[in-house]
């Protein structure tokens, strides 16, 4: 039976590691089994255990790697110290040292490309145990996959080939070539910059989680952008009624910067927009609203609608639980109108259509109600700047106005700073509270007439003297 290796506590050493040529991967110092997660001794791959010892350069990214031939701890580590002492010292450079970093039998390190491959196959669901996988949306994936392109794109164009380049030799100026493009060329928001830099970021996470890699993330150095705080756009009611009135086939088409033709105009653009605007759901909760998600009072009126909080559930990776998060939402007299005159509640009550009809596929739905809204936006010609996550934003304001504090317990929110922070209009509190009669205690009309008063003779005082001169 094989030496069973491990590290004790008291054995630790910097860089000295158990590695498993089973496995592919390292099995560090917890002295547990990759494969049946129990102890070392259960291992089935035991004989293929070794002590491996990783050393960074001096001032990068690029590790060396040993691996021992020893089986006895006390001996390891004598080698591990005196082969970091080599790396540290740049003596790794020599022949002898440099023909024992890798050993025939380890994998060779990733390329760039090749972990690109991997990072998007894990993330669309297709590579990876099945515990580990959290399938992401086809839009995070394409844009994933974007800002990798660029990035290859961008450290090629400076002299260096993506196809070549192993994940582990990374530099630092490779990182700022790519600061520099997002930055100063293509001149992103500081949101869009963040966005694009932890794109890339995280397939160094994935590589080490997911990867058995032991690399250091070379985007850890960036310093994220700090973006300008707007304040939330509030739509007026008489600014969503003249949006409404314009959305017609006539002014649906749109010229795209290509020269071609857009059809904005849909059946379903005002309904969604007032549903929107009454339900402050976000889009993908909107569209997937039916009829049986609408619950009634006694008599039969409808007065609660309850939707999946998808967000949340995403987040929380239980899309597919059946303990996922929910929003309930109540239906105002304004909301009841529109289900009973505009959706025919009474005949749909109860059924599984879709409040927003189309045969569309729902995620269609979602990206058209963006476009076509900021397009008939642009219309009305004002100089207010309008999104459809806007007229989430105007909801909660109102339901902050009516319920004060207690208004997260319809929105969903955890706490009122989130709310204060991403959805509040500050302007639209400050002009009601310019109205109220705050100080009713403090009338200073009294102290004004008397002021106005004594003016008055001392006018006249004036003018007495004036005349007997």
């Amino acid at each position: 039976m094989p030496k069973i290796l491990k590290i004790v506590d008291s054995k630790k050493t910097q860089g000295l590691k158990l590695f498993c040529a089973s496995c592919r991967s390292e099995v560090g110092t917890t002295n547990v089994c990759i494969e049946t997660k129990k102890s070392l001794r259960t291992c089935p791959n035991s004989h293929h255990h070794a002590f491996r010892v990783v050393v960074y350069e001096p001032n990068s990214y690029k590790r060396r790697v040993k691996v021992l031939k020893t089986k006895d701890i006390d001996v390891a580590i004598k080698e591990a110290v005196q082969f970091r002492e080599e790396v540290k010292s740049g003596k790794y450079q020599n022949n002898e040292i440099k023909n024992e970093i890798i050993k025939p039998e380890e994998k060779a390190p990733l390329t760039l490309i090749e972990s690109m491959t991997y990072y998007i196959s894990h993330l669309s669901g297709e590579r990876g145990p099945a515990h580990t996988l959290h399938v992401r949306s086809t839009h995070h994936r394409n844009d994933v996959q974007n800002n990798m392109v660029m990035f290859a794109q961008v450290i090629k164009q400076n002299g260096v080939d993506p196809a070549k380049l192993s994940v582990y030799d990374i530099t630092q100026n490779m990182i700022g070539y790519f600061h520099d493009y997002l930055w100063n060329t293509k001149k992103y928001k500081p949101k869009t910059y963040n966005r694009c830099i932890n794109n890339v970021s995280g397939l160094f996470t994935y590589l080490n989680k997911f990867e058995g890699q032991n690399i250091r993330n070379p985007f850890d150095t960036v310093i994220r952008k700090r973006p300008i705080q707007k304040e939330p756009t509030f739509i007026e009611p008489h600014e969503l009624q003249a949006l409404l009135k314009i959305i017609k086939v006539e002014s649906g088409k749109q010229i795209l910067k290509s020269g071609n033709t857009k059809q904005r105009y849909f059946p379903f653009i005002s309904i969604g927009i007032k549903l929107a605007y009454l339900c402050g759901l976000r889009r993908e909760a909107l569209v997937s609203l039916r009829y049986n998600s609408i619950k009634e009072d006694a008599e039969g009126r409808p007065i609660l609608i309850t939707s999946k909080n998808i967000k949340v559930n995403k987040i929380l990776h239980i899309e597919d639980s059946e303990n996922q998060h929910t929003i309930t939402t109540p239906v105002t007299p304004q909301l009841r109108r529109v289900l009973e005159e505009e959706l025919n509640y009474s005949q749909n009550r109860g059924s599984d259509k879709f409040l927003i009809e189309s045969n569309l596929k729902r995620e269609n739905i979602v990206d058209i109600l963006s476009k076509s809204f900021s397009h008939y936006w642009a219309q009305l010609g004002l100089e207010k700047k309008a999104e459809f996550a806007d007229l989430r934003k105007s909801f909660i304001n109102k339901m902050q106005l009516a319920m004060g504090d207690n208004a997260r317990l319809v929105t969903g929110h955890q706490s009122n700073a989130v709310m204060d922070k991403h959805y509040l209009n500050k302007e639209l509190f400050l002009k009601i509270a310019s109205n109220k009669d705050i100080f009713p205690e403090l009338d200073f009309s009294d102290e004004k007439k008397i002021e106005e008063i004594n003016s008055i003779r001392t006018q006249q005082k004036n003018n007495n003297i004036s005349i007997e001169r």
